[in-house]
C-alpha cells in the first residue's frame, strides 16, 4: 500500500489516517483524524498575503459527499504546521477553510504545509470518494487554482478480533499496470488487468457454514485532467466509459458505475456470487483477475493510482477479516514511437508451485501490443509446436487495432520432479511478415512436493530459508500408526522411535535439529504456534498425532504433537529433544525431551 506522491505536480497533497495504518481511510460510524500534507513541489517560494475573505491567502478543504452536511460542519482543523493560519467553517460552500492572517510570509519551495482534520465520522455506506481542494491567492510559479483531488476510503467497521485481510491477500496490476495516453482526435483504448491473489494456506473463507452478509470489493481511480490523473470524470468525462469484467472462470460478479449527473465520482462493485463457497480459493484457484477496459487517457503521462477496498468479508462464520484499503500505481506513458510487442508476461506471475507430479502443467501467458499483425510464440521444452496468431483483418476499418492485448494457456505435457526453467519467446510481425521485435519471458516451475518410496505425495513448505514436509511423514518399516489403526495414517501419519527416524530418513533430507526448530519459530514470532499449526499461515500444518510408548500404549492424539528432534540431550541420556505442539493451550516449544524408544512424528527438513 501507497499513499499519492505526484512528483510531475506542482502542488499535490495526501492523507493519512494514524489510527488505520496511516491510508487514505477511515471507518464507518468511527470518529477519526486524519493528517494533511501539502507539497510546494513549484520549484520557487509561494508568497502568502493577508487580506479581506476575497483577497487574503486561502486553503479550502472540501470532504467527500458522503459525509452529511452536520457531519462536515462539526470538523476541525488544528496542528497547522505554519504559523499565521486560521480555521472557520465556510458553512455555504460546506468547506474546511484555512486563512492566512499575518501581513506577509513565504511558503518555501519544496517544504511541506501540514495540519490535521479532527472530528471526522460518517454513517455511510462503504463506499470511495474524493477530497477536494482549493487555492486562493497563493501568489508563485505554476500554483494550480485546485490540486489533483485524492481518494479517500469509507471502509465498515470491524471487531477487535478481526483478522489482517492484507497478511492473505496480494495485489498487483499486468504489466505494471502501463496505460498508454492519448488525444482525443486519435484515441488508444486501454485494458488494465487487476490480480488479487490469495496468499494464504487456506481459501480466503474456510468454514462449512456458507458465508453471509455482503462481501465487497470497491475500485476507483483518481479523476481530473492532470498528470496524477487517469481520466475526467466529468459529465463527459472518458472515466465513466470504463467497463470492468472478470477474466478468471470463478463465481464473481461485478457492477459499472452509472453516470447520475449529481457530482459523484464513478465506482466499481466487485463481489463474490452466492455458491462461492471459498470466496477465493487456494492452488489453481488462487488468483482472480478482473479487467479493467475501454481506459482512454486524454491527460499528460505521468503516475496515477488505483484504490482497492475490501469490506465486510469473513475467515470463517465466527471470524472476521479487517476492512482493507490498496493503493496500487498505474504508469501512464506516452503511446511507443515503434511498433510491436511492449508486454509479455505469466498472468500466475513468473513462478508455478506443483504440489504434486503432474503431466499437464498450464502456463497462463498475456501480452500487449501496438500495430502488431501477427505473432509467434516458442517455448523450451522439446515437443511444444510454435504457437502463431494473425490480428489482420482485411475487411475490417483499421485492418489491425492499434493498441491490443492477448491470452494465450500453454499447457506442457511434462512430468517435473525438480525445480526446472522454461523459457518463452514471443515474436512481433507486420503484415509482409517483416520482423518487428520480440520479448521473452522466463517462468520457473518450483517442485514444491516430495514423493515418498512408496509413491506418496507430500507438499512441502518453505520457511525461514529451509524447506519442510507439510505433512506428517508416513512410511517406513518397524513404524506403526497410532492405536495400530491404519486409518489414523491418513491425517496424522507413522509414530515412529528415534533409531526408526533415521532409519526412515529419504535421500536429501534430514531430521530438523533443536535448533531448526527454534529458529523456524523465533521467525514466526509471536503468533508462531497459530501460523505453524494444520489450517495456519505458513502451510506447515503441524497435527496433533499424539505419542506412543513403545509398549503398545499411546496418548494425546488430537491434544499434543510430538516431533521429533535430531539433538540428544546430553543431560538426560537417552533421550533426544522434540517439538511439542499442545493444542489446547495452544503453544509450541522445544525445550523438552523425551526417551529415544518412545514413538513420535517425524517431518523432515531438506539438506541445503
Amino acid at each position: 500500500m501507497s499513499t499519492y506522491t505526484a512528483s510531475a505536480d506542482p502542488v499535490y497533497f495526501s492523507m493519512a489516517n494514524p489510527a488505520a495504518d496511516n491510508q487514505p481511510q477511515i471507518y464507518v460510524g468511527v470518529t477519526a483524524t486524519l493528517n494533511i500534507t501539502i507539497v510546494n513541489n513549484t520549484g520557487a517560494d509561494i508568497t502568502l498575503q493577508t487580506g479581506d475573505s476575497n483577497s487574503a491567502s486561502g486553503i479550502e478543504v472540501f470532504m467527500p459527499s458522503f459525509f452529511t452536511s452536520d457531519q462536515k460542519a462539526v470538523m476541525t482543523i488544528s496542528n497547522i504546521s505554519q504559523p499565521g493560519w486560521g480555521f472557520s467553517y465556510d458553512a455555504p460552500y460546506k468547506g474546511l477553510l484555512l486563512t492566512y492572517g499575518n501581513a506577509s510570509g513565504t511558503w518555501a519551495a519544496g517544504t511541506n504545509l501540514t495540519f490535521t482534520i479532527n472530528l471526522i465520522t460518517a454513517t455511510a455506506s462503504p463506499t470511495i470518494d474524493a477530497v477536494k481542494m482549493n487555492l486562493y491567492n497563493l501568489n508563485g510559479t505554476n500554483v494550480p487554482a485546485s490540486p489533483q483531488p485524492q481518494n479517500l476510503a469509507l471502509n465498515s467497521s470491524a471487531p477487535p478480533a478481526a483478522v489482517d485481510l492484507t497478511t492473505v491477500l496480494q495485489l498487483g496490476l499486468d504489466n505494471q499496470g502501463t496505460v498508454y495516453v492519448s488525444v482525443a482526435t486519435d484515441p488508444l483504448s486501454n485494458t488494465i488487468f487487476l490480480n488479487i491473489k490469495n496468499i494464504g494456506a487456506n481459501p480466503l473463507y474456510n468454514d462449512s457454514v456458507p458465508w453471509t452478509g455482503n462481501p465487497t470489493v470497491t475500485v476507483s481511480f483518481v479523476y481530473g485532467d492532470t498528470a496524477g490523473a487517469l481520466a475526467s470524470d466529468d459529465d463527459s468525462g472518458t472515466a465513466w466509459s470504463i467497463g470492468a469484467s472478470v477474466v478468471t472462470d470463478q463465481a464473481w460478479g461485478y457492477k459499472n458505475p452509472t453516470n447520475t449527473h449529481t457530482g459523484t465520482n464513478p465506482v466499481w462493485t466487485l463481489y463474490p456470487q452466492q455458491g462461492n463457497a471459498g470466496i477465493i480459493g487456494t492452488g489453481a484457484d488462487a488468483n482472480l483477475t478482473f479487467a479493467f477496459s475501454n481506459i482512454n487517457s486524454f491527460t499528460p503521462a505521468g503516475h496515477t493510482q488505483m484504490m482497492v477496498t475490501f469490506n465486510n468479508f469473513m475467515m470463517n462464520s465466527t471470524t472476521a477479516y479487517k476492512p482493507a484499503t490498496f493503493i496500487l500505481d498505474i504508469s501512464k506513458q506516452d503511446a511507443p514511437l515503434t511498433r510491436g510487442l511492449f508486454g509479455f508476461f505469466g498472468v500466475n506471475g513468473s513462478i508455478i508451485k506443483l504440489t504434486g507430479p503432474t503431466q499437464n502443467i498450464s502456463i497462463p501467458l498475456k501480452w500487449s501490443m501496438f500495430y502488431v499483425d501477427n505473432i509467434k510464440l516458442f517455448c523450451s521444452v522439446p515437443g511444444i509446436p510454435q504457437l502463431e496468431r494473425n490480428y489482420y483483418k482485411k475487411d475490417q476499418t483499421p485492418n489491425i487495432q492499434p493498441l491490443a492485448y492477448d491470452t494465450f494457456s500453454l499447457t506442457l505435457p511434462i512430468q517435473v520432479a525438480q525445480d526446472t526453467a522454461v523459457f518463452l519467446t514471443l515474436q512481433a510481425f507486420d503484415n509482409n511478415n517483416n520482423y518487428l521485435n520480440s520479448l521473452q519471458f522466463t517462468i520457473f516451475i518450483s517442485a514444491s512436493f516430495f514423493v515418498d518410496p512408496g509413491g506418496q505425495v507430500y507438499p512441502t513448505v518453505f520457511l525461514n530459508n529451509q524447506t519442510w514436509l507439510a505433512a506428517n511423514y508416513n512410511y517406513g518399516t518397524g513404524c506403526i500408526a497410532y492405536g495400530n489403526d491404519n486409518g489414523n495414517r491418513t491425517t496424522y501419519g507413522l509414530l515412529y522411535s528415534a533409531a526408526q527416524a533415521v532409519a526412515n530418513t529419504p535421500a536429501g533430507w534430514r531430521i530438523p535439529s533443536q535448533a531448526d526448530w527454534n529458529n523456524l519459530i523465533t521467525s514466526l514470532g509471536a503468533n508462531a504456534y497459530a501460523a505453524l499449526i494444520a489450517g495456519g499461515s505458513s502451510g506447515f500444518n503441524a497435527q496433533g498425532g499424539g505419542m506412543g510408548d513403545g509398549q503398545g500404549n499411546f496418548n494425546s492424539m488430537g491434544a499434543t504433537g510430538y516431533y521429533w528432534t535430531g539433538t540428544a540431550n546430553n543431560q538426560q541420556p537417552g533421550s533426544n529433544f522434540d517439538a511439542l505442539f499442545f493444542l489446547a493451550q495452544q503453544k509450541v516449544n522445544v525445550s523438552n525431551s523425551i526417551a529415544i524408544t518412545n514413538l513420535l512424528s517425524v517431518r523432515y527438513v531438506k539438506n541445503t
